[in-house]
């Protein structure tokens, strides 16, 4: 069985839509935890949390093996988000730095913090422990304005960007890390750290993994019809690293026109797992985008029949063309 480590902390949202107001445990070991346990990976993951959330643990306890990162732990990190015309992230109240660290070998770690509770050095720490190590880097970019949240460099991520396999940023944040004010200019700096690849988010517009190697994958979002947003970056992440990590996924039987070639791009291999992590990928995200909360983590055998249609859709290109 594989296993999976996620290294972040757990949080209490307070989500409210047009449709009302959402109480709910959250953070990446919730949304990301949850669906690749659905997918039968052994999950564990390290966390901080206080007695305030304790009742809603049950919640994915089944399913998730917490562990604590700060044993005496008081508070619990908390936000709200509002979701109107436009997403508004607040801040109600940090939670404790992660201090423990696990000392385990994993086929997959996610380090994805929320707020600053995990150490940079951390990154290079967990490197010797896994054979695929993913980086959301919100956590370490993100800083309180008051109780508004905002995007701050912190120049010391990018010697650590080294130690990392693949990472997943949007626009804004891949312009924080690499203090570029040209997306272009800030990809390829970013790429040239040693990463593998990068999973750059375009909003409900497209999603690409561009890669160290010169090859693009691009795939146009399907149209969604989205609730709260809540989680669905954490579904990402957790939807690309179960496609690049699971061959016996790239069942090509069950897609249609194999011999079908987008056009203008180069020829594809239909077993291609970065091709597939990026559709399991976009697919766990926007499979049950529709329902609040927790809710929205699919069942993974619907997240992946649509994965395989969308592995149809994405377009290979090489970088040069593109950037």
């Amino acid at each position: 069985m594989m296993k999976a480590l996620i290294v972040g902390n757990l949080t209490y949202d307070v989500i409210r839509t047009r449709a009302g107001t959402t109480v709910s445990l959250g953070g990446p070991p919730s949304y990301a935890g949850l669906f690749l346990k659905r997918a039968g990976v052994s999950v564990d993951a390290i966390s901080s949390f206080g007695d305030d959330i304790r009742p809603f643990l049950q919640t994915i306890n089944a399913d998730v093996n917490i562990r604590s990162g700060n044993p005496g732990c008081l508070l619990t990190t908390s936000f709200s988000i509002e979701i109107n015309d436009r997403r508004s992230l607040t801040l109600l109240k940090k939670g404790c730095d992660i201090s423990e660290r696990a000392r385990d070998g994993y086929d997959v770690i996610i380090i994805n913090p929320v707020m600053q509770e995990v150490r940079i050095e951390d990154i290079e720490y967990y490197r010797t422990y896994t054979r695929l190590l993913y980086l959301d880097p919100q956590g370490f970019l993100r800083r309180a304005m008051g109780n508004r949240i905002g995007l701050v460099r912190d120049a010391r991520m990018l010697k650590y960007l080294k130690y990392v396999d693949y990472m997943k940023a949007d626009q804004e944040e891949v312009l924080a890390l690499s203090g570029k004010k040209v997306l272009k200019e800030g990809i390829r700096l970013l790429l040239n750290t040693g990463l593998k690849g990068l999973l750059l988010t375009e909003g409900s517009k497209r999603s690409s993994l561009i890669t160290a190697d010169g090859v693009q994958y691009q795939l146009r979002v399907p149209h969604t019809n989205v609730l709260d947003g809540v989680g669905m970056g954490d579904l990402m992440g957790a939807g690309f690293v179960m496609g690049l990590a699971t061959p016996e996924i790239y069942d090509t039987t069950a897609i249609k026109g194999k011999e079908a070639i987008c056009a203008g791009t180069e020829a594809v291999n239909l077993s291609d797992p970065r091709r597939m992590g990026l559709a399991l990928g976009v697919s766990a995200a926007i499979s049950s985008a529709n329902t609040p909360a927790l809710k929205k983590v699919p069942e993974y055998n619907g997240a992946l029949s649509l994965a395989r249609e969308l592995y149809q859709k994405v377009k290979v290109l090489k970088v040069n063309k593109r950037l």
